[in-house]
């Protein structure tokens, strides 16, 4: 997005609001303009500078470096678990700045928005455990392999 900021303009920002009559015009540009894009529309710069975006990718990576360099460490070249302790603290801070980054570009490319961090069932999970799948009557089929 670095390379093509222009892609990111007030028009389809506002595109992504079209079916929901209930936010206005203006709502939706003060939103453009919080995100970083310049105030009033018609403008020929009318888009998300790419200074913007830089600094969001630098701030992501600042808030992710310990969480990233265990993982690139550990889990791709297997450095001893000694030499690179990462806190719990820093996987949560790590963890909330992907969704804060996450948040923020999705709303703007997909004009919705995230519930939250945690992942929320989009169906009953449980219902296969409602009922017997083996009942008294059950037997397993028999070949010529089994004893």
């Amino acid at each position: 997005m670095e390379t093509h900021p222009h892609v990111l303009t007030r028009a389809r920002h506002r595109g992504s609001f079209v079916e929901l009559p209930q936010f206005r015009a203006q709502l939706v540009d003060q939103e453009f303009e919080r995100f970083g894009g310049p105030p009033g529309p018609g403008t020929p710069e009318d888009h998300i500078p790419a200074a913007v975006i830089a600094n969001d990718r630098a701030q992501l990576q600042r808030d992710t470096k310990a969480a990233l360099d265990y993982a690139q460490r550990l889990v791709a070249h297997r450095t001893p678990i000694g030499e690179m302790p990462l806190t719990i603290r820093e996987v949560d801070e790590a963890m909330r700045a992907v969704f804060r980054c996450l948040s923020k570009y999705y709303g703007f490319l997909a004009g919705g928005s995230l519930a939250g961090p945690t992942p929320v069932p989009q169906f009953d999970w449980l219902a296969p455990f409602r009922f017997a799948w083996a009942v008294p009557t059950f037997g397993l089929l028999r070949d010529e392999f089994d004893p």
